[in-house]
């Protein structure tokens, strides 16, 4: 905006929060198949983002993926398995950072809370281990990369 200059310092920071459901389908004794759904909270509160392009407007959560474990039978055997994954869906995605800011007219600088946003649509990949403590229970573990593609650009 005119008169005010300010530049976020960059990096990791803390975005919005989710909270899904998630339901996967085994396909075969190594493959499942799934969908997540939930609400995204603590994102972006104002409207200009979404009403300009720049965001997914709607606290809203879609995504569909898809799992396969390694090894054989790999989802009816106690003991661990590697596994992959990859989703793909529709979901806001900002985080803010305070930013000083200077005013023509006014000394020194104010903080402002300046926000990214990112979506609607997103697509993901990761890795990890799978622990059955019986045929039909497990544990899993698993670290997921995400990039949100939309008005704002792409926001790993």
């Amino acid at each position: 905006m005119n008169g005010k200059a300010g530049n976020p310092s960059g990096g990791l920071g803390a975005g919005d929060a989710r909270a899904l459901l998630s339901l996967d389908y085994a396909v075969s004794t190594s493959l499942l198949v799934g969908a997540r759904v939930g609400y995204v909270a603590n994102g972006y509160p104002g409207k200009l983002a979404s009403s300009s392009g720049k965001a997914f407007g709607p606290s809203l959560h879609v995504e569909a993926r898809a799992t396969y474990l390694f090894g054989k039978d790999a989802l009816t055997k106690v003991g661990f398995s590697p596994m992959v994954m990859g989703g793909a869906g529709v979901a806001e995605y900002d985080m803010s950072q305070v930013v000083q800011v200077a005013r023509t007219g006014t000394a020194g600088q104010q903080a402002i809370l300046a926000w990214r946003t990112a979506g609607p649509a997103f697509a993901a990949v990761g890795g990890g281990v799978r622990y059955a403590f019986s045929p039909s229970i497990g544990f899993t573990s698993l670290l997921k990369l995400t990039a949100a593609f939309g008005g704002s650009g792409v926001v790993p």
